[in-house]
């Protein structure tokens, strides 16, 4: 539900709250594996590109299981033209 919310913030160029939304994630990455998926997707909906493949990055070094449905999930569509999002399909064996 956060995440729907902080993504609909980011669309909706309400950035105070999607980033509140980002400290909420941050508090609970111990404890929630898929918050890191969630930072990622947050980023991406905000164009912070660099930040979304720095938790991608973070999220496939924890073997975050969602993260197999990166090739499917319209939330990482802002990333797709980046050649990064290639590369990182190929490192997880996932067509591109």
């Amino acid at each position: 539900m956060e995440e729907t919310k902080a993504i609909l913030f980011a669309k909706c160029n309400k950035l105070r709250e999607a980033e509140n939304s980002i400290d909420w994630f941050h508090a609970r990455i111990d404890k929630n594996a898929r918050a890191i998926l969630s930072l990622a997707r947050v980023h991406a909906a905000l164009g912070q590109i660099d930040n979304a493949f720095t938790w991608l990055d973070h999220a496939y070094q924890e073997r975050v299981v969602g993260l197999v449905l990166i090739n499917v999930d319209p939330s990482y569509d802002p990333l797709r033209a980046d050649p990064r999002f290639d590369q990182f399909l190929s490192r997880m064996r996932l067509p591109g």
